[in-house]
């Protein structure tokens, strides 16, 4: 299973980019330039996460290997704040562990708390297996904007992500 969140950002004279990922196996290499300036994290989940049956939940990026510059928070509210005003494209995914059958699943980005966009899958398992979902969108950000993940599951009782280790 994996959680992947991912932001580009053109703000004029100025180019950026962004991501951050959570993987079942460790994490993604996760970094954001802004003109000559390298800001670069790595962010993922330390554990596995338990996704309540019909609940929104927030996911737990809470483990980096590195943020120089500190703009992801993975202490507190596990979310990115730009600290610059610009247009980012955001990509990310989650992974559920032992999806055995077809349910509702669905991945949210939320901006400033709000949802913005989300995908939903109704998983097709016929034995136990892992499901990923993935969601894009592009958001202009202000500086002080931050965005986060949620997921939301309905399969009748509660499912797990699995979390990453530094690799």
């Amino acid at each position: 299973n994996s959680l992947a969140f991912e932001l580009h950002v053109d703000t004029g004279d100025t180019t950026g980019y962004f991501d951050a990922a959570i993987a079942a196996e460790g994490p993604v290499p996760v970094a954001f330039t802004e003109g000559a300036k390298r800001l670069q994290f790595r962010a993922y989940s330390n554990a596995a996460q338990t996704i309540s049956n019909a609940t929104f939940t927030k996911i737990t990026l809470d483990t980096e290997s590195f943020d120089p510059f500190g703009k992801f928070d993975a202490t507190t509210n596990y979310r990115y704040t730009p600290g610059e005003d610009g247009h980012y494209q955001i990509n990310s995914c989650i992974g559920y562990d032992t999806v055995t059958d077809a349910k509702y699943f669905r991945v949210d980005l939320y901006k400033n708390g709000v949802k913005y966009s989300e995908l939903s899958s109704y998983a097709a398992v016929t034995e136990t297996g892992l499901l990923g979902i993935c969601v894009s969108d592009l958001a202009f950000l202000d500086e002080d904007d931050y965005m986060e993940l949620f997921t939301y599951q309905n399969s009748g009782v509660s499912r797990t992500t699995v979390g990453g280790v530094a690799n």
